[in-house]
């Protein structure tokens, strides 16, 4: 969803009402790009505010926030980032944001490497993508400019120990002996997804 869509062929209209419904629908992450407040978020022709994110109702389709906007992660005030993930309804299990300004040039660089660390398969909690993200960073932090400035403002709203889904959470079938004899190894478990799109993953646990 864009504001001026009509330079973004196939695009939707970015509108603060088309963005609520966005939101409620449960998509598993929201990214917004434009400008912020401590308790606002830009939207097209309007904002969102403390109070439109809580009185969203995504749960429990709760979505991940990762904003590129200024002060919504203001974490010494009553911010907008903390009213998403602290809504009992819905909102998000994390959001991502900044608790001062947002440079765009080290933005950019923060969210390419976040997204590429998401959908890095080693790469499952939260936490730890966002810290590595962080480290694209560092060059050119030694002097105070938008890489520091960034690289000190970012902060995760939310348990970092989360894991991400970068796919259809689905039922698992798992195959094992009913009885194991102490110290048997190796022990092999099968572990099918309940889907048969899926294709199945076999893995080994050594005996203890």
């Amino acid at each position: 969803m864009y504001e001026e869509s009509e330079n973004w062929p196939n695009s939707i209209p970015l509108t603060r009402q088309g963005a609520i419904d966005s939101i409620n629908a449960g998509f598993g992450i929201v990214h917004h790009v434009g400008h912020g407040y401590r308790n606002t978020m830009s939207i097209g022709e309007g904002t969102l505010s403390n109070a439109d994110a809580d009185a969203l109702v995504n749960g429990p389709r709760n979505s991940v926030v990762f904003a590129i906007n200024c002060s919504s992660a203001s974490i010494d005030f009553n911010s907008i980032g903390e009213r998403f993930v602290k809504n009992p309804n819905g909102g998000s299990i994390a959001y991502i944001g900044t608790s001062r300004l947002a440079f765009v040039t080290a933005s950019r660089l923060y969210q390419d490497a976040w997204f590429a660390e998401v959908w890095d398969d080693s790469t499952r909690q939260i936490g730890l993508a966002t810290d590595m993200a962080r480290a694209a960073l560092i060059p050119g932090s030694d002097f105070d400019g938008p890489n520091r400035w960034n690289l000190m403002a970012t902060t995760l709203l939310g348990d970092p120990e989360v894991d991400l889904y970068t796919n259809a959470v689905i039922p698992m079938s798992v195959s094992h002996p009913a009885t194991v004899a102490l110290g048997t190894t190796p022990l092999t478990v099968t572990v099918t997804p309940a889907d048969p799109r899926w294709p199945g993953r076999r893995s080994r646990a050594q005996g203890r």
